[in-house]
């Protein structure tokens, strides 16, 4: 969120040809793909929290949101750095830094692959036992 609250100011504030930057349809294309994405972390996160709420098992979906949260941050970031160009490696911003320290988020607890793998494994799993993929991908999302 803060990434992409550093990128709006800066867009908002930075003009070039006359022109804010906030003003260009790509520029907003790019923070409605950041907003979308976080968006869409934050209802991963209310779903898993309210499994856990109901003590059921979050396996399978801990994999997927560790892998689609860790290349969400590192997208928003990356966008971020890309909206303030050369500025987003100053010491102004923590962007550069940010960038450089999420890498290590897709190792920890095992590599995107890992994850993927054993993602894959489950849907498989899942529909040759139920003849869906439901159970897979997060279940009912309230029982």
């Amino acid at each position: 969120q803060r990434a992409l609250d550093l990128a709006a100011k800066h867009v908002i504030d930075r003009s070039t040809f006359g022109e804010r930057l906030a003003d260009r349809q790509g520029v907003r294309w790019m923070l409605a793909d950041c907003a979308s994405e976080i968006y869409k972390a934050r209802l991963m996160l209310l779903h898993i929290a309210y499994k856990a709420e109901k003590g059921m098992d979050l396996r399978n979906e801990n994999g997927i949101a560790k892998v689609f949260m860790a290349n969400m941050v590192h997208q928003v970031v990356d966008t971020a750095l890309q909206l303030h160009g050369a500025l987003g490696y100053s010491h102004d911003t923590p962007l550069a830094r940010w960038y450089t320290g999420i890498r290590s988020q897709r190792l920890v607890d095992g590599p995107d692959e890992v994850h993927r793998w054993r993602t894959g494994a489950n849907v498989i799993k899942a529909y040759e036992k139920y003849g869906t993929t439901a159970s897979a991908c997060g279940g009912e999302l309230f029982d």
